[in-house]
């Protein structure tokens, strides 16, 4: 990862050293609590595109319907990166933003689940409706 690496999820913080202290800090994401890779958490993408130094790669997931738990549907969860010197420039996911006054949150559930790059927000993605 390049130490000018750039985030572009609102909810992680941008940088190389940022970004490891943040991941540090995450419950069982510690070198200490580290395991052996099970075949069970790998999911392979569903697709992946590279174009010059991008590389996306997406991947079907499910989850229960936040507005009725008997039902499951099926979301894309995307992460984009640009490499530059054989290092990680930069990353976009399908953040959610999280922590904004006021927001209704649109879940992935919903018809129109916001795109990870917005303007509105100089590029650092959107998450309300």
């Amino acid at each position: 990862m390049d130490p000018g690496y750039i985030q572009h999820n609102a909810n992680i913080p941008t940088g190389r050293a940022a970004f490891k202290e943040y991941m540090g800090k995450i419950p069982g994401r510690m070198a200490k609590d580290a395991k052996p890779i099970q075949e069970a958490w790998i999911t392979p993408p569903d697709l992946i595109l590279v174009n010059g130094p991008y590389c996306l790669m997406m991947t079907n997931r499910k989850a229960k319907d936040p507005d009725d738990p008997t039902r499951e549907y099926t979301w894309d969860h995307f992460n984009v990166i640009r490499v530059e010197n054989g290092l990680i420039k930069e990353h976009w996911d399908d953040f959610i933003v999280s922590n904004q006054p006021g927001c209704k949150l649109r879940t992935r559930s919903s018809s129109s689940v916001v795109a990870a790059a917005g303007s509105a927000s100089g590029g650092r993605g959107v998450g309300c409706a």
